[in-house]
């Protein structure tokens, strides 16, 4: 008696079930249809090996669907074959390695043109995994511009980019051109957007490579976008007015010292380039005016009458205090001569203090008697 094909193909179903649980079985896979078939290992493997030898890259998840297979059953199958076809896998995606070789051309060519690209860019345009692209380039490329083994450079600081040796050595060029030709405080911010540096975190990395390999005519002030290089010619001119003021003048105000050169304390900027000068409240003096002054307006006080105008001086109780300063103030005494005209006033200075912090102009004082 023969048996009924639908009872045999139940039979055999049965068994290969039962082989596949028990492990017996462990050269086929159990594709996921509603009616039970079945592949074997080998199968699979000779499938897989001619899709990518005829297509250079497989995504397992397309391929595992066009099977009817678990995608898991896919990429162990990779993991087995990879090493003996020299594929390189990542992820879902699996490459032959002319396929690799043709991509490494393709990048080359775009990195060169651009001089500087960024990675997630580059794996949007090829449509394959951005860590993929990350595994293809690193082998490329040096960590740093001082290593002139390969012509591109990937900095640890932005390992999204990748750039050619000749963009970023012309970027320090013209970096270092900048900072050379400064005369005035040049700021970072506005620096970053005259040399046409797009990505930011590039413009600081290669200006601290540009700070290391030379010894830069300048300082900086602040961080980043924040930051201002002063260069020495200013600083060197700017004291030199600075100086200048005081040997004129004897004596300095702190908002013309702030004014002159901001970046600097004033009375620590003062302190460093004139040890002897004493500081009041509002300005500083040297020890020659101080003596000058205390001595006219010791005079004017003795003689009731200055034939001079004296810009400042200081008592010899606030000298020894090192504060308040005096200022003039112009008494106007008038004729009790009732035929005397009011062309014929008669001036005198007579000298007040003034609390600390007030101002070293003359002030004036209508108000009759000595």
């Amino acid at each position: 008696m023969s048996i009924p094909p639908d009872v045999l193909d139940q039979f055999l179903v049965q068994m290969v079930e039962q082989g596949l649980r028990t492990g017996h079985l462990t050269n086929f896979i159990r594709q996921q249809k509603s009616t039970p078939s079945y592949m074997s290992q080998t199968a699979l493997d000779r499938a897989i090996v001619s899709a990518m030898d005829k297509q250079g890259r497989l995504y397992a998840s397309e391929f595992s669907g066009s099977l009817d297979i678990p995608l898991q059953t896919v990429i162990h199958a990779w993991s087995v074959l990879a090493p003996q076809y020299e594929w390189l896998v990542m992820d879902d995606v699996a490459l032959t390695s002319d396929y690799v070789a043709k991509i490494v051309d393709r990048l080359q060519v775009q990195i060169n043109d651009a001089g500087c690209l960024s990675m997630v860019t580059l794996a949007q345009q090829l449509g394959l995994p951005y860590a993929l692209i990350q595994k293809i380039l690193d082998p490329l490329a040096v960590a740093n511009d001082e290593d002139d083994s390969k012509d591109l450079i990937i900095y640890p600081q932005l390992s999204n980019l990748i750039l050619t040796r000749r963009y970023a050595n012309d970027a320090k060029e013209r970096l270092q051109g900048a900072l050379d030709q400064a005369t005035q405080p040049l700021s970072m911010f506005k620096l970053q957007r005259e040399l046409l540096l797009e990505e930011e975190s590039l413009f600081y990395v290669l200006l601290d490579a540009v700070i290391k390999r030379s010894s830069s005519a300048g300082v900086f002030r602040g961080r980043h976008d924040k930051a201002v290089y002063v260069p020495h010619v200013y600083r060197d001119a700017q004291m030199d007015l600075i100086k200048s003021l005081v040997a004129a003048g004897g004596y300095i105000e702190y908002e013309t010292v702030e004014r002159s050169y901001p970046y600097s304390n004033p009375k620590d900027l003062l302190a460093r380039h004139f040890p002897d000068i004493i500081f009041l409240p509002t300005c500083a003096v040297t020890p020659a005016c101080l003596d000058e002054q205390e001595s006219i307006a010791e005079n004017a006080l003795k003689s009731k009458e200055a034939k001079r105008t004296i810009r400042f001086c200081c008592s010899r109780r606030d000298r020894r205090r090192r504060h308040g300063v005096f200022s003039p103030a112009r008494k106007i005494q008038e004729n009790s001569a009732t035929t005397e005209t009011p062309t014929k006033r008669k001036q005198t200075v007579l000298w007040r203090a003034c609390p600390a912090g007030t101002s070293l102009t003359s002030v004036p004082n209508t108000k009759s008697g000595t």
